[in-house]
């Protein structure tokens, strides 16, 4: 697939400081392919002008994402979801990079080359930890940050996270002194020769953190260093499908928490279309009990299929996200033997106007969540200058708002039907 804008086709769009809402100096974007891990391979780039706006003309690979930067500032990264002849990716506030704390809390050894950060401005393996476990990384950009620590028993500790602008950046990762989960399963057939079991919970609203190990046999797993909030651990065979999960909360006293995998529980198969009937390839599905109980994920083929197991009774959501638009809050259906059809019609707009005491609130920090599965839809956008956001390519349906600005914040539940608009009042 080719994303030919054709001659004197454009993407433009415009970027300013998040905080003066003024272009910001010397910055530059750049045309790239986004690659699943590496945003490399540019194919275009241009130096941004005096008055904060770029143009960018030329025919480029499909899959391509717009990479915007400046001295003293963090990376903001598009993906290109717009039609050609022309691409406007509208306005794009840059954050001031600022420090970023990592701690390893606990006695348990680690190797500190073995610990890799992930986020808009590359992968890094910081160096330099002190003897409290404890680096501090001078300038680092807001926005979205994932982790690797490999262990010397060979188990894996990763996680993500949302640095937002305005606060205290300090990620905390606990390495042991924690509760514990302890794994059984059980099989009607014969298991894969190589599989990974993931034990995933989050630490704090928003900080998802897994702890991996890989089996060659079904035998009771013990994983330590896990905090008392909802876990979910996943079984999938190794460069295959999850084969079973299994959900629990630590009860008061409890621990370990147990959970047992059953892997002959149905596969609940997924096909997932366009209001035209047509299959959407590569859209994420994402299913979970509703709540804050982590789920599992799976992507569609080229004819929008896709098949997951391993859910244990009771009410599950799913929540689909592609380039094309979203559906979140899917019922899911809890017979396993047909197939379920999840039609993504993104046809609608969420769009908000952030203000204080009725003033424009410029530069509020605002995410759309689904409510069921409690995963981010979109963002964080910034509000403009007149304090507007726009969520565009939506499914009518529910969705929660988050908005943060200097402090004050606002959470608010809204049904979306068509171009729908909300003023969300701050507080503190």
């Amino acid at each position: 697939m080719v994303l030919d804008l054709g001659e004197g086709a454009a993407v433009i769009g415009a970027v300013v400081d998040q905080a003066t809402r003024q272009p910001a100096p010397e910055a530059s974007a750049r045309l790239a392919v986004m690659a699943e891990d590496d945003p490399a391979a540019t194919v275009g780039e241009t130096i941004v002008g005096p008055d904060g706006r770029f143009r960018l003309v030329g025919a480029w690979p499909g899959s391509t994402g717009l990479i915007v930067s400046a001295p003293g500032y963090g990376k903001q990264t598009r993906r290109l979801l717009g039609e050609p002849p022309t691409i406007d990716v509208g306005t794009i506030a840059l954050t001031r990079a600022q420090p970023l704390e990592v701690c390893l809390v606990g006695n348990a050894l680690f190797d500190p080359g073995a610990f890799v950060l992930s986020s808009d401005d590359g992968r890094i393996q910081p160096v330099g930890f002190g003897d409290d476990g404890c680096l501090v990384l001078p300038e680092f950009g807001a926005g979205p940050l994932s982790f690797d620590l490999r262990l010397p028993d060979g188990g894996l500790i990763s996680g993500s996270t949302h640095l937002r602008s305005g606060e205290d950046w300090r990620l905390e990762i606990p390495l042991d002194g924690l509760s514990s989960v302890l794994v059984d399963f059980e099989a009607s057939a014969a298991a894969p020769a190589e599989m990974a079991l993931i034990v995933s919970h989050e630490l704090v609203p928003g900080f998802e953190i897994q702890r991996s190990v890989l089996l060659d046999t079904l035998q009771p797993v013990s994983i330590e260093g896990i905090p008392r909030t909802p876990v979910t651990a996943t079984l999938r065979e190794v460069g295959g499908p999850v084969l079973g999960t299994a959900s629990g909360r630590f009860e008061e006293g409890q621990d370990p928490l147990r959970l047992t995998i059953r892997l002959d529980e149905r596969v609940h198969r997924f096909r997932v279309l366009d209001a035209s009937g047509t299959p959407l390839a590569g859209a994420q599905l994402y299913v979970a009990p509703g709540g804050d109980v982590v789920g599992v994920t799976g992507l569609t083929d080229a004819d929008g299929s896709c098949a997951l197991r391993g859910f244990s009774d009771g009410e599950l959501f799913g929540m689909v996200q592609h380039a094309r638009g979203v559906r979140p809050s899917v019922p899911i259906d809890g017979d396993a033997d047909g197939v379920q059809v999840i039609v993504v019609d993104p046809s609608s707009a969420l769009e908000l106007s952030v203000e204080e005491d009725g003033v424009p609130v410029a530069a509020a920090n605002c995410l759309l969540v689904d409510p069921k599965v409690w995963r981010v839809i979109a963002g964080p956008v910034d509000s403009d200058a007149k304090g507007r956001v726009v969520f565009p390519a939506l499914n009518d349906g529910a969705y929660h708002v988050q908005v943060r600005a200097s402090g004050k914040r606002a959470d608010l539940d809204v049904v979306v039907q068509g171009r729908t608009m909300r003023v969300v009042g701050l507080s503190d």
